[in-house]
C-alpha cells in the first residue's frame, strides 16, 4: 500500500482500530497503544484489491486478527510480591510431610503454578 493510500485508509479507521484496541486492552492504556500500532501495521501491509464484498469489514477483521496474534505473543506475565501478599492477608504454610509452600488467599488455597518463589529458600537447605 503506497503512503498516500495508507494515509487516507488511516484516517478512514483510525476510529475502528481504537475501539478494538481498547476492547482487547480492557483497561490497559499502554496495551492499547501498542495494539493501535498493530492495527496500524495491518493496514500498511493489506491489499485493499483482496477484499471480496464488504471493504470494511475486511478490514476490521484484518485488523483484529493482528491484534489478536499480537496478544498471544505478548502473554504478560503479572508478579504480585509475597510481601504485598501478606500485607493483603495471605499466609504461606510449608507442609510437614514433603516441604511443599502454599499461598492461601482469604482462607483458599491458590494454586501452586501461582506462585513465582525461585529465591525462597526452605529451612534446613542452606543459603
Amino acid at each position: 500500500m503506497r503512503r498516500k493510500q495508507f494515509d487516507a485508509y488511516y484516517a478512514k479507521y483510525l476510529p475502528a482500530i481504537r475501539a478494538i484496541a481498547r476492547k482487547l486492552a480492557h483497561k490497559d492504556d499502554a496495551l492499547a497503544e501498542d495494539l493501535e500500532q498493530e492495527g496500524a501495521w495491518a493496514l500498511l501491509k493489506l491489499d485493499p484489491s483482496r477484499a471480496k464484498t464488504n471493504e470494511s469489514a475486511w478490514v476490521r477483521r484484518a485488523v483484529h486478527n493482528r491484534m489478536v496474534d499480537f496478544l498471544r505473543r505478548y502473554n504478560p506475565k503479572v508478579y504480585v510480591s509475597l510481601d504485598a501478599r501478606f500485607e493483603a492477608g495471605d499466609q504461606l504454610e510449608q507442609s510437614e510431610d514433603t516441604g511443599e509452600l502454599t499461598l492461601f488467599s482469604n482462607g483458599h488455597q491458590r494454586h501452586n503454578r501461582d506462585l513465582d518463589l525461585p529465591n525462597l529458600h526452605r529451612p534446613g537447605e542452606g543459603n
